[in-house]
């Protein structure tokens, strides 16, 4: 029992670790916009925006790396649907990025207009949370919605056999299993 103490230990101080560095990434937000992304690309700013962002997109592929090995291990080594599942992942990574770089060109392209009245507005609109159309940013929601799918169809499963789903996520999470 002293290594689920520990184990629930390190995991409390790698999300306090991790709350810090979001927060000062969003304290320092206002100043890379001005000191990094206003002026000119440089080998520099491409090492500062590298390595500032690096860790945040580190630790969301590894977050996604760990929900589809507990979804193959949930579903017993069924390799088709990992293979899906992976499938599925890509292109939303693909999407994101392709939305990303669209929505960076379009912004760059109104700010160097010199037009900063425009901007919030090319933001809003091409924003999908405030202006949803069908298309590109639609394709990232999929694979959220199948891995979403999937684990209700394992706890009705669960359900059904009268197992208990909790108490197998509580123990994989300590770590005691």
């Amino acid at each position: 029992m002293a290594s689920s103490g520990s184990s629930l230990a390190a995991r409390s101080s790698s999300l306090a670790a991790l709350t810090v560095l979001l927060y000062d990434n969003v304290l320092q937000f206002g100043d890379e916009v001005q000191l990094v992304w206003g002026f000119e690309w440089s080998f520099g700013s491409v090492l500062y925006i590298a390595s500032h962002w690096s860790v945040v997109a580190a630790l969301i592929l590894n977050t996604i790396s760990l929900l589809l090995a507990r979804i193959y291990a949930l579903y017993n080594g069924n390799k088709p649907l990992l293979l899906t599942l992976i499938l599925l992942y890509l292109v939303e990574f693909v999407t994101i990025i392709a939305f990303i770089y669209e929505q960076g060109h379009n912004t760059w392209r109104v700010y160097k207009e010199d037009k900063p009245g425009r901007l919030l507005g090319v933001i809003l609109r091409d924003c999908p949370t405030t202006n949803p159309q069908w298309g590109l940013p639609w394709l990232c929601v999929i694979p959220a919605l199948i891995a979403n799918r999937l684990f209700l169809n394992t706890r009705r499963e669960y359900y059904r056999r009268r197992l208990n789903l909790s108490s197998v996520h509580l123990t994989d999470a300590l770590g005691t299993r």
